[in-house]
């Protein structure tokens, strides 16, 4: 069995909702796709207004309701550096997450 690392800030569902509804996002119903699209809406818009759209992913944890916001990942398909290197970008990703 192959673990992966990543590197970056785990938060909360409810954390996102709270924060997206701030910028009048809301699901318009209570399904799981609606409230996927509200979280990925969400993710798009702050780390799009940080300019780290490029440099953040975010992967899923085993953590039951919590989503990792990530810089490095040592898993090849997520797409990222295998090491955090730029403290100006962790830094941003640090104010995105509080």
């Amino acid at each position: 069995m192959v673990r992966y690392f990543a590197f970056g800030y785990k938060v909360k569902y409810q954390w996102i909702f709270d924060r997206a509804n701030e910028l009048y996002m809301v699901p318009w119903n209570d399904t799981t796709d609606a409230r996927a699209n509200v979280m990925f809406d969400y993710f798009v818009t702050v780390v799009g207004q940080a300019g780290l759209m490029s440099y953040v992913r975010p992967i899923a944890l085993k953590d039951e309701d919590c989503v990792g916001y990530c810089l490095a990942s040592t898993d090849p398909s997520d797409g990222l550096p295998s090491r955090a290197r730029d403290a100006e970008k962790i830094e941003k990703l640090r104010q995105i997450v509080g």
